[in-house]
C-alpha cells in the first residue's frame, strides 16, 4: 500500500499533501489512479479541509519545535546522550581495569 500512496502523492499538488495525510487511510482503492481519484473527490466535496490539514501540520512542527528549546527538553537529551555514552564505553571496554 505504500508504493500505492506514493504514487499518488507524486500526483498531487504540495498544498494538498497534509490533508492527503490525514484522509488516505480511510480512501477506497485497489489502484493508485482510483486512490487518485476518489482523493480528488473528497478534497472537492471538503473545500477549505486542505488548509485545516497544513495549520494543523504547521501548528503540530511549531510545538516540537518549541518543546525542544524547552529546558526539560534540553536536560533530557543532554542526560540521555551521557547515558548513551557511557553505555558505548562499556560495550567498547573502555575504563576497564588492566
Amino acid at each position: 500500500m505504500r508504493q500505492n500512496d506514493e504514487r499518488v502523492t507524486v500526483n498531487l499538488e504540495p498544498h494538498l499533501l497534509p490533508l492527503w495525510r490525514r484522509v488516505k487511510g480511510g480512501l477506497a482503492g485497489d489502484t493508485p489512479h482510483a486512490r487518485l481519484e476518489a482523493f480528488q473527490r473528497y478534497a472537492h466535496e471538503h473545500e477549505g479541509e486542505d488548509m485545516a490539514a497544513m495549520q494543523a501540520e504547521a501548528d503540530a512542527k511549531l510545538e516540537r519545535m518549541l518543546a525542544a528549546q524547552r529546558p526539560e527538553h534540553v536536560k533530557r537529551t543532554r542526560l540521555r546522550a551521557a547515558q548513551k555514552a557511557v553505555e558505548t564505553r562499556r560495550k567498547r571496554g573502555v575504563g576497564k581495569a588492566l
